[in-house]
């Protein structure tokens, strides 16, 4: 997405993988949870922004950040990216500008949350021994 691609791409052993039939069942029957919440929640709006041409760039950049950052070995703070890249992959799929702009928002979040746990990270250092006396 964040190259302009329109169509997904996977490695060839990846994209020929089948789920088996009884989990692709189960996964489906709780999916649906999900999806009648959302049907109540997301629709089409502000479609000036969610069809601008730079906004699948867009989310594509911001949706590979956050996977940046989902990686980081940092304890408890996967699900903070996670509800990000879901946020804008279902604005990219249903066209919703407004999810899409609480998506930036919620990226410029984890950025700014993230930084500043690597600044508290890099001076820790310094203010140990403050806190041992």
């Amino acid at each position: 997405m964040a190259l302009g691609r329109k169509t997904p791409w996977l490695p060839k052993p990846i994209a020929r993988f089948k789920f088996p039939r009884s989990l692709s069942q189960q996964l489906l029957k709780n999916v649906r949870r999900i999806t009648v919440w959302l049907e109540k929640v997301v629709r089409s709006r502000w479609r000036s922004i969610a069809q601008h041409p730079f906004s699948w760039q867009g989310n594509g950049l911001c949706i590979a950040w956050l996977s940046i950052l989902l990686m980081l070995p940092i304890p408890f703070t996967n699900p903070l990216p996670a509800i990000a890249i879901l946020l804008l992959a279902v604005a990219t799929l249903e066209a919703d500008g407004l999810l899409m702009c609480l998506g930036y928002f919620l990226t410029l979040v984890n950025t700014l949350f993230f930084s500043f746990l690597g600044y508290a990270l890099w001076q820790a250092p310094s203010l140990l021994p403050h806190f041992l006396t």
